[in-house]
């Protein structure tokens, strides 16, 4: 999350969410004319993976009284070197009456109902494809009279690659969804520098669960909702071995 004029008033992780009680929400109400804000991804491996597309519920409405004042915009960018650059990606760009789902709503906006909800798909470009360190970033500019907006449930699909087996470390995670406490298990094919650590879904680090050298074999860790202070919402399990990341969506719930 970047809040570029350290204003108050940007993407944060709040109530209410899609399936879960929180998503990232952008503070749209009562907030200045072209206010612009970032919510950046975790970093995602896609070595093996080509043909992806992005998928994410979001939910927006408006107080424009007319189409003059429904100028809010929601850029899309992606980044194949882990944040240095970023390139803007047309496919993925939401305006005005897209952005509010939900029509004109005057109050302050929360997506409580199911069918406040829609879903933007993103055919992700072929310059992604085999690439290990992918992040994406949401870029909103508010409008004249903007309102509250909401992205949650965030997912990648794609064709993954013959050698993906060999190299995902067999991560799993069991229970998911849980409500208090899951297994992570991974194996190791030869030793390395490891680390396993959990992010939220606007890429900040909630849990370091290991930093250390291992050796080849498999590993189990547990960690709790009480543990480590954990939300109920949608986290992201990272795992590290030298070079290579693989990533796990994680979804704690009540």
């Amino acid at each position: 999350m970047n809040d570029l004029d350290d204003n108050g008033k940007s993407w944060s992780l709040n109530f209410p969410g899609y399936n879960s009680s929180y998503s990232a929400k952008m503070e749209g109400y009562t907030n200045y004319y072209e206010d612009i804000d970032e919510l950046i991804s975790p970093s995602y491996d896609f070595t093996y993976l080509s043909g992806a597309t992005l998928t994410f519920k979001y939910a927006g409405a408006s107080r424009a009284t007319s189409a003059a004042e429904a100028n809010d915009v929601l850029k899309f960018y992606y980044s194949t070197n882990c944040g240095s650059t970023w390139t803007v990606y047309s496919a993925g760009t939401m305006q005005a009456a897209a952005i509010a789902n939900n029509g004109f709503v005057n109050g302050e906006f929360f997506p409580y109902y199911a069918n406040n909800w829609a879903t933007k798909t993103i055919t992700l470009p072929a310059a992604l494809n085999n690439k290990p360190n992918v992040r994406f970033k949401w870029e909103y500019a508010t409008g004249l009279a903007s309102n509250n907006f909401y992205i949650d449930d965030i997912n990648l699909s794609g064709v993954v690659g013959i050698n993906e087996q060999s190299n995902n470390f067999n991560l799993g995670i069991y229970p998911n969804p849980t409500s208090e406490s899951t297994s992570i298990a991974y194996h190791l094919t030869e030793k390395g520098n490891v680390k396993l650590e959990v992010v939220d879904v606007l890429g900040k680090k909630v849990a370091e669960v290991i930093n250390s050298n291992q050796v080849e074999g498999d590993y189990n860790f547990t960690i709790s909702k009480s543990e480590y202070s954990l939300k109920n919402g949608i986290y992201f399990v990272r795992l590290t071995v030298n070079n290579a990341v693989v990533t796990r969506k994680l979804v704690i719930t009540e």
